[in-house]
């Protein structure tokens, strides 16, 4: 694995701070995808998470990846970890179903959806005080 120092080792600054933008990004929208899946009712077959909600965490992992191999980064690997715990694989198919076939890209997050997750376990969260 790659540190992003290393994988960012000779760029200039403009491009530093566009990647952290993107990285942010990513990891936000997945944080909140794994919040939308641990509520108590959510309901994959339901509208919960919102389509614009769920694109956009596509296009940002997109985005990310406009920057080079980064799936090999840990800290990248991590989120998309994440991801891969909320989400499952269904194939293609849906884009096509809900118009969004043209705009895919061509990475393996376009092919998973979200499923209901249990809520996170509290009982080792420390306490700051």
């Amino acid at each position: 694995m790659q540190s992003v120092f290393e994988f960012l080792d000779g760029s200039d600054s403009a491009s530093q701070d566009e990647f952290f933008r993107r990285l942010d990004a990513w990891a936000n929208e997945v944080l909140r995808l794994r919040a939308d899946t641990a509520e108590e009712r959510y309901d994959p077959l339901e509208r919960t998470v919102v389509l614009d909600d769920l694109v956009g965490a596509y296009v940002a992992r997109e985005r990310l990846g406009r920057f080079g191999d980064v799936g090999g980064l840990l800290v990248v690997r991590a989120v998309d970890e994440l991801f891969l715990a909320v989400t499952r694989e269904v194939g293609r198919d849906w884009l096509a179903l809900t118009g969004l076939a043209d705009m895919a890209g061509e990475g393996w997050w376009w092919n998973r959806l979200p499923v209901a997750c249990p809520p996170p376990d509290r009982g080792d969260a420390r306490s700051d005080g």
